[in-house]
């Protein structure tokens, strides 16, 4: 599954739901949400969550190379004034495994945190649900932003 294909899945089941796509922010490659997660405004965050996909390639890997599609999702909460990352494997590997730029962006949100003196919450899966070998990460990372967008329209 690519990044099209990925986008258009998350896009087209929330407006089936009837709900704005705008909390999920796209397919990124490594190096990109990286540099992305460097220019975010944190306390932006706080009107409702925000949702990626991520490649574990990066925009140089070479095109024979084969990836895996990761979520992560960021909320500020002013009222606790923590930041809740959820950090979405269908491998259950932990992030450092992904280095140096998924575990690097997280580092960077941790370190941010607190320079800002805001409480860093890190969730993530702790057993797989992918069995190795299996391709479905794509479809894994997809369901994990819809359902999470659709159960935050419900609460």
């Amino acid at each position: 599954m690519d990044d099209n294909n990925i986008s258009y899945l998350i896009v087209n089941s929330l407006k089936s739901h009837g709900t704005p796509h705008g909390q999920y922010k796209g397919t990124f490659t490594a190096d990109s949400f990286h540099e992305l997660i460097r220019h975010l405004n944190f306390k932006n965050l706080d009107k409702a969550p925000i949702y990626f996909i991520v490649n574990t390639l990066t925009s140089r890997s070479n095109h024979s190379e084969i990836g895996h599609w990761l979520a992560v999702s960021l909320n500020y909460v002013s009222s606790k004034n923590m930041v809740n990352l959820k950090f979405f494997d269908s491998f259950a590997k932990n992030v450092g495994y992904y280095r140096p730029h998924i575990s690097k962006a997280v580092k960077y949100i941790r370190l941010k945190c607190r320079k800002l003196n805001i409480r860093f919450v890190f969730d993530s899966l702790t057993k797989p649900i992918q069995a190795i070998g299996s391709k479905l990460c794509g479809i894994y990372a997809a369901l994990f932003v819809i359902k999470s967008v659709l159960q935050k329209k419900c609460v």
